[in-house]
């Protein structure tokens, strides 16, 4: 198991262990969370990685128990890279793609991130990858509940990376980021932009090729390889 972002040699024994507990007690609390139903604050859902009942938002759902599969309101899109977006209700954004995904976080109304991805059809959705502001969550969405906002003031691509270690992939950046998967050694994927420096640790927003898998990673751990 790995309990830091490589177990570099130049990290403590007692760090590596801290490391261990909390993740340990933070899916001790994930599974009490998620047998009360807890809800965080400002619409930040409280899962350990299992698929909702529905992507939908209430109105939504209450369209789909009519017989409908989606809301009038949600419009299908294939959003540009670099298109600004935000929620059109209570959003969530998943590890990879589809109802399968785990629930990283759910972003409330009139939010604001940027579109990373090309998008994929899944479960009757199309999904994107978007990375989004304050909170630097990253993560799946359904883009028939993003509106648009307008276009980035830079430009969000990266490069292609290996990973150099079995490397944990984390939903916000930072040591107590939820790790979503860990990345086998060799793995490759696209590391996007911004990198974020947190706990040591130079981040990035990372999506791998093999599993779809979309995160932050610690970018000492990434060989770029074009």
């Amino acid at each position: 198991m790995v309990t830091d972002e490589s177990t570099p040699v130049s990290k403590s024994n007692d760090e590596n262990r801290t490391e261990t507990d909390t993740a340990q007690g933070r899916r001790s609390f994930l599974k009490k969370a998620a047998a009360t139903g807890i809800v965080g604050m400002m619409g930040t859902a409280v899962s350990t990685g299992a698929a909702s009942a529905t992507e939908m938002p209430e109105s939504a759902e209450r369209s789909k128990r009519s017989g409908s599969f989606v809301s009038e309101n949600a419009v299908t899109a294939d959003y540009s890279r670099d298109t600004r977006v935000s929620p059109t209700d209570y959003l969530n954004i998943r590890s990879q793609p589809g109802l399968g995904g785990g629930v990283a976080a759910t972003m409330p109304p009139h939010a604001t991130g940027t579109v990373l991805s090309g998008s994929l059809v899944m479960d009757g959705y199309t999904w994107q990858v978007v990375g989004w502001d304050g909170n630097y969550y990253i993560g799946w969405c359904a883009t028939e509940y993003l509106s648009y906002v307008g276009d980035a003031p830079y430009d969000g691509y990266g490069a292609m990376v290996n990973a150099v270690a079995n490397l944990n992939t984390r939903a916000k950046p930072g040591l107590d980021g939820k790790v979503v998967t860990t990345a086998p050694n060799g793995s490759d994927g696209w590391a996007y932009y911004p990198r974020l420096e947190i706990d040591g640790y130079d981040w990035r927003p990372v999506k791998w090729n093999d599993s779809n898998y979309v995160g932050w990673c610690a970018e000492d751990y990434l060989a770029i390889i074009a």
